[in-house]
């Protein structure tokens, strides 16, 4: 049984710096094929703006989640797996 977005609980461990708008626009799309009403997808960016204490304005995501909503053709499950397996590499320390 599928969870209701009441349910879920966005992991922040991918939601970084450099990768966030990318994060939003990938996850938006995917949620958008899958079905999702608009408020669900603007709930969920919301919160992991304000669970991560993102410094980008919040209208930045929202606007993200809102254009991916408007488009026929979005991105979404490639990028998601691309930008979660970018975000894995281990990260060089100088």
């Amino acid at each position: 049984m599928a969870k209701s977005h009441k349910e879920l609980r966005p992991s922040t461990s991918y939601y970084i710096k450099g990768q966030r708008q990318y994060l939003i626009l990938a996850f938006s799309g995917y949620v958008k094929k899958k079905g999702w009403d608009i408020n669900k997808a603007l709930t969920i960016a919301y919160e992991l703006h304000k669970r991560t204490n993102d410094e980008d304005h919040i209208q930045q995501r929202l606007s993200a989640v809102l254009i991916s909503y408007k488009k026929d053709n979005v991105v979404g499950y490639k990028l998601l797996e691309r930008l979660m397996t970018l975000t894995n590499q281990p990260s060089e320390t100088t």
